[in-house]
């Protein structure tokens, strides 16, 4: 009788990392916590934010100044590392560019759909309900030691008078609370989700929230994936 060895191989395949896909998930994972539909990659505005960036990286500086990207919104950022680093990789550009957009939401007010004071229109525009496609490109200048990233959107957001519709709190339909209400970010899911009734710091049921016993399955389970969602908001 003859033996057969079988050998059977394992290929690890890395994929490659992209601008676009990394920012198309950033983009989904913030606008759904704002009550907004997922973006689709639109190839045309990826090619139209590579131009700009290029355009931007090469002069060393950012500025909305770029004939294709008129008709549409538009994000850009610029960074660069400690004198003599070379350029920000593209993981680290998209990290620090898109989490300096996205931390202008403290300077919104969802009551009365204006700035508190401070820049808003990076938030507002990757939060836009109205808008449906994204483009995003990276840049680098390696004489300069900088790096461009920029995210063009279709339709473009940010219209006058627009924006109560248009940029949706992070527990949509909640208002901001008085300030004895305020939701308290946790170290951890609040004890309803073990389960318990979470209480605020000063000993009373948070609104909203019911005794686990009176609660279905189906809508305790929604309850603590929503918990990181309605009190990651903080007002300033």
């Amino acid at each position: 009788m003859k033996t057969i060895l079988v050998l059977t191989c394992l290929i690890a395949v890395s994929t490659a990392y992209s601008v676009q896909e990394d920012m198309l998930e950033r983009h989904n994972k913030d606008r759904r916590r704002h009550g907004a539909k997922d973006l689709v990659t639109n190839q045309d505005l990826v090619d139209i934010a590579q131009i700009c960036a290029d355009r931007n990286a090469a002069r060393d500086k950012i500025d909305h100044d770029c004939a294709e990207s008129e008709d549409y919104g538009e994000n850009l950022a610029w960074s660069m590392d400690s004198e003599g680093s070379p350029p920000p990789d593209e993981k680290t550009a998209v990290e620090d560019g898109y989490t300096g957009w996205y931390k202008e939401n403290k300077n919104y007010d969802y009551n009365t759909g204006k700035s508190k004071g401070g820049v808003i229109g990076h938030f507002t525009q990757i939060v836009w309900k109205g808008t449906t496609q994204l483009g995003c490109a990276y840049a680098k200048n390696e004489d300069a030691a900088s790096a461009v990233v920029g995210c063009v959107y279709n339709p473009p957001g940010n219209y006058g008078g627009k924006y109560k519709t248009n940029v949706g709190n992070k527990c949509p339909g909640v208002t901001e609370p008085d300030p004895s209400q305020r939701c308290k970010m946790p170290t951890a899911r609040p004890m309803f989700c073990q389960p318990d009734l979470h209480r605020d710091v000063a000993g009373n049921r948070q609104r909203g929230y019911l005794p686990v016993q009176q609660q279905l399955p189906a809508m305790l389970s929604a309850l603590c994936q929503a918990w990181p969602i309605c009190c990651s908001m903080q007002y300033a």
